[in-house]
């Protein structure tokens, strides 16, 4: 059974690589206390601000884009406190959106963007 190179490759390779990996994932997970930062309600709320960015940019009705983009608006100060990366990620995204759509809010987003640049 042994002599089978794919029973070799998956014994010597393939387990001992996903172990290592999971092993390094739990220690990430650790260190950035998943347990506070990642769950149903962090996962949507960073979704929320994506959604709300892309239908201000892009809904058929201009009356959503407007409604979209007030409670981004609002939402967007609050971004400046994340520690998260995937927080930042959700947000960008909406943002981007968000800023094609309100080019006028440039003072807003400026703020944001010295932020997130190091």
């Amino acid at each position: 059974m042994l002599s089978d190179p794919s029973v070799t490759i998956l014994m010597y390779f393939v387990l001992p690589v996903w172990f290592i990996a999971g092993f390094a994932d739990w220690i990430c997970h650790r260190a950035t206390s998943i347990e506070t930062a990642s769950g149903v309600k962090e996962s949507a709320i960073h979704a929320l601000m994506w959604a709300l960015g892309e239908c201000a940019r892009s809904d058929a009705s201009p009356s959503r884009r407007r409604w979209a983009a007030s409670p981004f608006a609002e939402a967007l100060p609050a971004a400046e406190s994340f520690r998260y990366p995937r927080s930042w990620a959700f947000t960008l995204l909406g943002l981007d959106a968000y800023c094609a759509a309100a080019a006028e809010d440039s003072a807003q987003t400026a703020r944001v963007s010295v932020r997130v640049t190091p």
